[in-house]
């Protein structure tokens, strides 16, 4: 693995970890669901009902992973 790569693969990782240490929340009261803020994982915002909103975490960690598995295999050698 070159330098570039394991520049590219920290960074990834990087980015990553604070988006799960930062999730999304959303709260939910009666039938009505609405997107919370995006808050530090361990401080729950006060509301009741109020739980880690997986779909709107999901999707930038896989465009994020996306992203950088396209650019590791772009930097890789041509003779590998």
């Amino acid at each position: 693995m070159i330098l570039k790569q394991k520049i590219i693969l920290w960074a990834a990782i990087s980015i990553i970890g604070v988006m799960l240490l930062f999730p999304p929340w959303t709260t939910i009261d009666w039938n009505h669901r609405a997107a919370g803020p995006y808050r530090f994982v361990f401080c729950a915002p006060n509301e009741r009902g109020a739980m880690i909103d997986k779909g709107r975490l999901l999707l930038p960690v896989l465009v994020v992973a996306l992203v950088a598995g396209a650019l590791l295999y772009t930097s890789r050698n041509k003779d590998d």
